[in-house]
């Protein structure tokens, strides 16, 4: 598991939950990420099964890639022309090119059908302070999704400890008691 650098010296420590976000609907369902590919797919299922299988596809690509994004982070660009010279190199390179043109929301809806889990998807990229119609923020989607299942999506310890267990409590409540609780 990769992990971000923690510093109890200074107070800082990160939690990594296993289910490090989730949509509550207006009519109390609930989609949740996992940590694990599989517990997410099964969350999807609940919604379109075809979408869970989408989903498994579409994780094991951004798990792949995650650390090439993870790594680009990090350093300074790599020329353009350099970059879509490399990537063309293959149909993985060139699906990655195509999507880093595309906004997110054209790729969820590319890759996704149902409503819930388009929205699902589209609210973890706007967590990431990304605009979902925005040309060029499809690979967003991609990291995303990777950053979940790799790094786990953590929360600092002392900023997020209450909102954190709301959620949990929310998330454990029984589905008709789910939405009342969310709003109090």
């Amino acid at each position: 598991m990769m992990s971000w650098p923690s510093s109890p010296r200074f107070g800082l420590e990160y939690i990594y939950p296993e289910a490090p976000f989730a949509s509550l609907f207006d009519d109390g369902s609930l989609l949740v990420s996992h940590r694990s590919v599989e517990e997410t797919a099964r969350s999807i299922a609940q919604f379109s099964v075809a979408d869970a299988e989408a989903y498994r596809r579409f994780s094991d690509m951004a798990i792949r890639i995650f650390p090439m994004l993870a790594g680009a982070l990090f350093a300074p660009p790599v020329p353009m022309g350099a970059m879509i010279s490399m990537m063309s190199q293959s149909a993985e390179g060139n699906e990655l090119l195509l999507m880093s043109l595309k906004s997110g929301l054209e790729i969820i809806s590319e890759w996704f059908g149902h409503e819930k889990v388009r929205m699902h998807f589209v609210k973890l990229m706007t967590e990431n302070l990304q605009c979902p119609d925005e040309k060029g923020t499809g690979i967003g989607a991609l990291a995303m999704v990777g950053a979940a299942h790799i790094t786990g999506l953590a929360f600092t310890k002392r900023r997020f400890r209450q909102p954190f267990e709301r959620a949990r409590a929310v998330y454990r409540a029984p589905p008709a008691e789910r939405s009342r609780s969310a709003r109090m």
